[in-house]
């Protein structure tokens, strides 16, 4: 029987910028080969004889690359039609079952092995699998008997439940083809889900061995080198080192001359690139396809240049992303932190201004906030300034604090909206999306894919905007607050501590017409409010502690719907429904339930929960005191567990099969007869672990048990 194929070649390769400049990324260099040249000959050896190629950016290059011994069509797209879309093309006339593999991914699977476990499978589509330590790059894949139930798409960690992830190979039978709707369609966006909805079973099919996506600089560096057998040097086609240059751990295309006296460190070189006299490139950097660096230059590590430039003489160049460091340290629930200067610096918030205006697209509004001092508002200027570079509309949002940012993002239709801070030596920049939210995991790697892209040469200038009086942020907020409790008469209050976010709990509570004071005191109620103005607390009249969880089951009193994260504990949902309310629980991975988030204000900004929590005390005409200790009493503990980071999605996946899945997805929840506990996988070997009991102590035996359940799961 004929073995028939298809390699996807049609990809843009952005995340392979400035490598994919002059090549498609499938003829990237790799051993005596290509990476699209290694995968056809494994083909070949395997017995396929008829093979479908589809194309689309640089097509003529992948055209015209010879492939011997095999039938070879080839299916130029002229507008993207996803993964599924272009099969649909190319094997239109296919009688038999046929593999679907990417010409940008390495393997050393047995791919006949694979058609016969498809054969033997007997589901009309199966996937090809393997186990990954880091599986947030890829999608993953639950699997049960060999059919797969679920799918997550380059999951945060805290939404890791397994370490097998699909490799992009997959077996199909003809008669899925006409299952593959019209236009741009994805294989794991738009036809699996299809599939599994009609109740049509997906085949898992589990390798062992070498798989590798070539979808990054990072991956095809270590890909190139490992090939290679080591480090070393590797060299492509004609090249010219000289004898006195130093060069360690650097990949050169063909026609890249690195000249007398220059220093280059695990760096790549692309073609017909020039590295002059006495010049230095550190390591990490790439160099652009005939991009000239001028004698005794300077190239800082981590430095990406596009190709086609010309470095002067003597010019120093300093950039601080690396090979794949972006997105494994700059943004973690739309917050970046570091050191003031060194690392949170002007040229950072230049490229995170021009990422999230890349991003949202041009012409997209997109609001910057500081916080206190000059060095705050220098930064936010950097980003304003990044916004413009990619035509984005910049909103000046002046000074204020993280809630009050996210309050603006979906209270003026922004795209983003995003505050600076700086204290003393530390600096933080926080990151909002239109509901309000950090951004989904989804948004996240597209803004930090974004920061590696070079700052445009060419720009089409976008406006800077500043509101005026009543159209401020500020008093838009103060308004909100007010509306939502427009009558507090008759009750009393301490602020606890006076900063940004709590002058307006004070102000606004006054204007209600509640007595309120800065400092406590046993006669009355005191509540504090975090600078970031999203966390607050309580010391109730008479000395009763009532934490954040405390105060969100009072506020849950006035019913209606509630939003809420994931993590949120069961006994705060179960007041919302005693209530009458509706709870709506957000995720990370987008969806309409973050715009719930707008609608219930106090959900998540501290000023706005104390309010709710005084008005229920109104509305009730019952002290707080009395309202809260007639509530269940529950507390939540947290503790931070190590793990073998090798190990970890692995052992997520077997707690999975002792509990159960938290909500939208996160974690896996531990039930228990004195409490439950929510493990949630976080990066680098570490699982953060959610107590919910009725005391302390029960919160520590729950933390002791679910302890050994992880050691054994990680045996």
């Amino acid at each position: 029987m004929e073995r028939q194929a298809v390699i996807l070649a049609g990809g843009y390769g952005k995340r392979l910028f400035p490598l994919t400049e002059a090549l498609p990324k499938p003829l990237l260099p790799m051993g005596n080969s290509t990476v699209y040249g290694i995968m056809a000959d494994r083909l070949r050896a395997s017995g396929f004889t008829d093979v479908s190629v589809t194309t689309m950016y640089k097509a003529e290059q992948i055209e015209a690359y010879p492939l011997k011994g095999m039938r070879v069509r080839y299916f130029r797209e002229s507008a993207p039609l996803g993964t599924a879309g272009c099969v649909k093309n190319a094997a239109a006339d296919f009688k038999n079952s046929f593999l679907v593999v990417s010409g940008d991914t390495i393997c050393d699977f047995d791919l006949r092995g694979i058609m016969d476990k498809h054969l033997k499978g007997g589901c009309p589509v199966s996937v090809v699998c393997t186990r990954v330590s880091h599986p947030g790059e890829y999608g993953t894949v639950l699997c049960e008997n060999g059919r797969i139930t679920a799918f997550a798409e380059k999951p945060s960690w805290k939404r890791t439940l397994t370490s097998l992830v699909s490799t992009g190979i997959y077996v199909i039978e003809p008669s899925v083809i006409s299952m593959i709707g019209d236009g741009e369609q994805d294989f794991a966006r738009d036809l699996f889900p299809a599939l599994m909805a009609s109740g049509v079973p997906i085949g898992c099919i589990e390798e062992k061995g070498y798989w590798c996506d070539v979808g990054d600089v990072e991956s095809y560096y270590n890909a190139v080198f490992r090939m290679a057998g080591g480090r070393g040097n590797v060299t492509f086609g004609q090249t010219v080192i000289a004898e006195d240059a130093v060069a360690k751990g650097v990949i050169a295309f063909d026609g890249a001359v690195i000249e007398s006296g220059a220093a280059v460190y695990d760096s790549i070189i692309c073609g017909n690139a020039v590295v002059g006299n006495g010049a230095f490139v550190g390591s990490g950097s790439v160099i652009g396809d005939s991009t000239v660096i001028g004698e005794g230059a300077y190239i800082s590590g981590g430095t990406i240049l596009k190709g086609g430039l010309t470095v002067e003489k003597g010019a120093r160049i300093m950039k601080s992303i690396v090979f794949g460091e972006i997105r494994k340290r700059h943004m973690e629930n739309g917050r970046i932190k570091g050191k003031y200067g060194s690392y949170i610096n002007g040229s950072l918030c230049l490229s995170l201004g021009s990422a999230l205006s890349y991003t949202a697209g041009a012409g997209a509004a997109i609001g910057v906030m500081h916080g206190e001092g000059a060095e705050s508002k220098a930064l936010a200027d950097s980003i304003l300034c990044g916004i413009r570079l990619y035509g984005g509309r910049a909103l000046d949002l002046e000074d204020g604090f993280e809630s009050l940012a996210a309050f603006a993002a979906p209270e003026y239709g922004l795209a983003f909206s995003v505050i600076v801070r700086v204290e003393g030596s530390s600096a933080s920049i926080s990151v909002f999306d239109g509901d309000g939210l950090p951004p989904t995991h989804k948004e996240e790697r597209a803004i930090e894919a974004a920061m590696l892209r070079p700052v445009p040469t060419a720009v089409s200038a976008g406006e800077v905007s500043r509101l005026e009086s009543e159209e401020r942020v500020k008093f838009r907020y103060a308004s909100r607050l007010v509306d939502t409790t427009p009558d507090l008469s008759g009750l009393s209050l301490y602020v606890g501590e006076k900063n940004a976010a709590s002058e307006f709990l004070y102000s606004v509570a006054e204007k209600s017409g509640a007595s309120v004071k800065y400092g406590k005191g046993a006669e009355r109620d005191t509540f504090y409010v975090s600078e970031d103005g999203f966390y607050a607390e309580g010391v109730l009249a008479g000395g009763t502690e009532c934490g954040f969880w405390g105060l969100m089951a009072l506020g849950a009193i006035m019913g209606g719907e509630v939003a809420l994260p994931p993590l949120t504990p069961r006994f705060v949902e179960n007041a919302v429904i005693k209530a009458g309310g509706r709870p709506i629980f957000y995720g990370e991975t987008g969806g309409r339930e973050r715009e719930a988030v707008y609608r219930c204000l106090w959900s998540y900004d501290a000023n706005a929960l104390i309010l709710r929590v005084l008005l229920a005390a109104k509305v009730t005409k019952k002290p707080l005191t009395e309202l809260y200790q007639s509530m269940p009493k529950q507390i939540v503990e947290t503790k931070t567990v190590r793990c073998d980071e090798e190990k970890e999605a692995r052992t997520i996946e077997r707690l999975c099969e002792k509990g159960s899945v938290g909500r939208c997805g996160e974690g896996v929840l531990l039930s228990y007869s004195s409490g439950s506990v929510v493990v949630l996988p976080m990066d680098k070997g570490a699982f953060r672990l959610f107590a919910e009991a009725v005391s302390v102590e029960a919160a520590e035996d729950l933390f002791s048990k679910t302890e050994r359940e992880i050691k054994k799961a990680e045996e």
